[in-house]
């Protein structure tokens, strides 16, 4: 049997809501890329059905926010988050509400944060149900909160950093009373997870509109609230406007290059990065200058740059400093054309020598061995030795010359 589409499965989740007597419609983004004529990745569903009806009606549920009126509709390979029309109140820790009570279609609109959010569609008579305007705000292409914007940031407030996520993602202008009241509130994001936060950067920086995001994020007050150890907000703000779509640790790189790696660890724990994460952070921090008269340096050590997991990243960190005026625009172009010229195995080629190959020469096990090993390497980097007898016969001259000295 075929696997359904996407778009099958909500239509089926729909359809058995309605069988059963229920309003069901799919809502919020799905509508606003469908009027877009993107591709949705998800397709959310708003029922008139209470999470105990939801989960009597579905084989297979997941009661992911069952207090909330949430509960997850599993259709074969899709999951719709199948959520009860709802109203709320208290936003005591700025994200959750607490109290939720039920209500109609409007009413649960009402409560959702942007218009172009704000769309049901029923996909049986492909009809869509528009109470905030959000059609006409897609056409021109602007980001408005639903009524007032200060309240809405006030209830949850990621919305602030998702408002410049969807700007940023879509071209869109973010309308002149919903900025105002975001700039007004930009201190208050500091209340919500590291993860959650970290997450719509990621989105954010995926599109290649970084120049607009940097953009955004300043002139809100955001990049303040977000990056509070950053003195220089103005270069920093340029380099990470320059980078191409990215992730979020080489937007960090960018941002925190000048600060320094303490000053990025900070952040990198603020954010509840991976360890991961943070090493590779910490890493082009330490080494955003490394390409530096890349032409006079050795090709060992470009080549050991160029095999480093960190590479594409420090090269766009580079390149994007060289655009903002501190960084070499022909060191960047150098190394570019150099990588571009070299196969992988040239890059990092399996060790002519290892110290076993030493110990069985007759060396005794040392210090030294570090020492000359790295030498060997970046000489077989280099092409100064190709066969391991080459490597054998470096080596010996290379302990002589240790034990002279």
């Amino acid at each position: 049997m075929r696997t359904p589409t996407l778009e099958e499965a909500a239509l089926r989740v729909v359809k058995r809501l309605r069988k059963a007597g229920h309003k069901a419609y799919w809502v919020g983004g799905c509508v606003r890329d469908m009027l877009l004529e993107r591709q949705p990745h998800e397709i959310d569903i708003a029922t008139s059905a209470t999470p105990q009806q939801i989960t009597q009606l579905f084989r297979k549920t997941i009661p992911v926010g069952a207090q909330f009126g949430v509960i997850i509709v599993v259709v074969g390979p899709h999951q719709f988050q199948v959520a009860t029309f709802r109203k709320e109140s208290g936003y005591a820790n700025g994200r959750h509400p607490d109290k939720v009570s039920f209500c109609d279609e409007k009413t649960d609109v009402m409560r959702r944060d942007f218009t172009i959010n704000g769309l049901l569609y029923d996909p049986i008579q492909k009809k869509v149900y528009d109470f905030v305007g959000g059609r006409e705000d897609i056409r021109r292409g602007i980001i408005r909160a639903i009524g007032d914007p200060k309240e809405r940031f006030r209830e949850d407030r990621l919305r602030m950093l998702r408002a410049v996520r969807f700007a940023v993602q879509l071209n869109f202008r973010i309308e002149d009373a919903t900025f105002a009241a975001l700039k007004e509130e930009a201190a208050q994001i500091v209340v919500v997870s590291g993860e959650r936060i970290r997450e719509e950067l990621g989105r954010m920086l995926s599109v290649g509109r970084n120049s607009l995001a940097a953009k955004l994020l300043v002139e809100s007050g955001l990049f303040a609230a977000l990056f509070p150890e950053v003195k220089d907000v103005e270069h920093a703000s340029a380099v990470l406007g320059n980078l191409p779509s990215c992730t979020v640790v080489t937007a960090l790189a960018a941002v925190y290059h000048k600060e320094g790696e303490a000053a990025a660890a900070e952040c990198a724990q603020r954010l509840k990065m991976s360890r991961e994460e943070r090493a590779r952070l910490l890493y082009l921090t330490k080494h955003h200058n490394a390409l530096d008269g890349a032409a006079k340096k050795r090709l060992s050590f470009l080549k050991r740059l160029f095999a480093r997991p960190e590479w594409d990243e420090l090269l766009a960190l580079y390149e994007a400093k060289a655009k903002a005026g501190c960084g070499e625009r022909e060191s960047a172009a150098f190394v570019r054309r150099l990588r571009a010229s070299l196969k992988d195995e040239e890059i990092n080629p399996p060790p002519l020598l290892d110290g076993n190959d030493l110990i069985e020469a007759g060396f005794s096990p040392s210090p030294a061995f570090g020492r000359v090993l790295e030498a060997v390497y970046d000489a077989q980097l280099e092409g100064r030795v190709s066969s391991k007898e080459e490597a054998l016969e470096l080596a010996r001259r290379l302990f002589r010359e240790q034990q002279c000295m």
